[in-house]
């Protein structure tokens, strides 16, 4: 049911443009990018793509990576196509935003130690203005790998959402701080830094590099 619900994603993935690029490794990619297809169609490339990863919930509901994919599947169409209604039982609900954040509560109840799911939770949280859940994420995940330079990047972000240019500087340092030195990342992370503290520039002279880049930190 996983790979079935992947081939179902991947070809609803190439049907709508914002969404992901299409794996070419699937022939059936060919007929949906050469746009003769209704939206009927398209829709129901992710409606399987829905319904098998709730198939695979089914069958095994104790493993949160089957829950990781069926709120994966639903995070990718946020704002696309609503989907439709699942039963009140199961990871389901109204719209792709209640399916997504659904499954993944399933998936962080399952794996209690992992810091990373809880990146992705708040991440979407915090995408969704819900700052306050994501930060009680984030945090989970400093504390469960103290060692890990990502959930620090990530409330650095959050506080730079919410205009507080203390904390976000704080964070930055806290991610440089556990970052190998002469990687790119800390590279980034130090730019980003140094462009936070800079001061204002003068009137009359040249502007102040923006704060506003983001680093990518997957590791």
């Amino acid at each position: 049911y996983v790979l079935a619900g992947n081939l179902s994603l991947r070809l609803a993935e190439s049907s709508f443009p914002e969404l992901k690029a299409p794996n070419t490794r699937f022939p059936e990619l060919k007929a949906l990018n050469s746009g003769n297809l209704s939206d009927a169609v398209k829709t129901a490339y992710l409606q399987k793509s829905i319904d098998y990863a709730r198939k695979a919930v089914e069958v095994n509901r104790f493993s949160s990576e089957n829950w990781a994919n069926l709120g994966r599947t639903y995070q990718l169409f946020i704002g696309s196509v609503p989907a439709r209604n699942a039963s009140p039982s199961d990871a389901g609900g109204p719209d792709a935003q209640k399916g997504a954040l659904d499954a993944y509560n399933q998936q962080l109840f399952l794996d209690p130690a992992s810091p990373q799911p809880r990146l992705v939770v708040g991440k979407l949280l915090a995408d969704l203005g819900a700052y306050d859940q994501a930060f009680s994420l984030f945090s989970q995940a400093v504390n469960l790998k103290p060692d890990w330079n990502s959930p620090h990047y990530q409330l650095a972000l959050l506080y730079r959402q919410v205009g507080r240019p203390q904390q976000q500087a704080e964070e930055l340092q806290r991610a440089l701080a556990l970052t190998p030195q002469n990687t790119p990342e800390r590279k980034q992370l130090s730019q980003e830094l140094d462009n936070l503290l800079a001061p204002a520039s003068p009137a009359g002279g040249p502007p102040a590099t923006p704060s506003g880049s983001t680093t990518r930190i997957d590791k």
